[in-house]
């Protein structure tokens, strides 16, 4: 799960988050460190604490929220999360093949290659 990153994230305290969830600050260190598995009523509070979906709570996914896949979906999501994956020059090459592919143009021997910076 991903509250301490999200709490250390936000810069607010285990007793604030535990006080927000009904819970003593030991249950929810032990939620934290993964020695316990909050309940679903816990797990919706604790989204709603961070603004967070819970599949990005429990690491399903990579996006904080599901704005994505409700607007472009289910395969939206699943290409960006592929992309991010790639490093920045095979990034560049993926989107010049899309770029081709809506113009319908022949994909270009130096597509993909990373821009020239002005120096």
């Amino acid at each position: 799960m991903r509250l301490r990153e999200l709490r250390e994230q936000s810069g607010i305290g285990q007793d604030k988050i535990a006080a927000y969830i009904n819970k003593t600050v030991q249950a929810y260190s032990n939620y934290e460190v993964g020695k316990r598995e909050p309940d679903i009523e816990t797990l919706i509070r604790l989204a709603d604490f961070f603004n967070v979906s819970i599949d990005y709570l429990l690491e399903r996914t990579i996006f904080e929220s599901d704005t994505i896949s409700q607007n472009y979906g289910v395969m939206a999501v699943e290409i960006l999360e592929k992309l991010k994956k790639l490093d920045a020059l095979q990034q560049a090459k993926v989107l010049g093949y899309l770029d081709n592919m809506i113009t319908d143009a022949p994909y270009p021997a130096n597509a993909g290659e990373m821009p020239k910076t002005a120096g």
